[in-house]
């Protein structure tokens, strides 16, 4: 099944397995001024990966201690 990898719920990469998509994931949330144009460098973005045929069913890597509480997703929130 192919994925999706997303930064800030836009797609930049695919990959062909939920295990590649994951380590592209990381390399991504890594290199997200890349990815990125704004005044932070990507510091604040949220990386995720998902099914192409399921853009709804993300899985999100746990975001860097330097994003906000407001932007953190859900299931990570409780961790804070």
């Amino acid at each position: 099944m192919a994925y999706v990898i997303l930064i800030d719920d836009k797609p930049v990469e695919e990959a062909d397995s939920e295990d590649q998509a994951r380590h592209m994931a990381e390399r991504v949330q890594d290199r997200a001024s890349c990815h990125v144009n704004d005044e932070f460098c990507g510091a604040l973005s949220i990386v995720g990966f998902a099914p192409s045929d399921d853009l709804s069913n993300v899985s999100y890597l746990k975001p860097r201690d330097s994003v906000p509480d407001a932007l953190v997703p859900l299931e990570f929130r409780q961790f804070r």
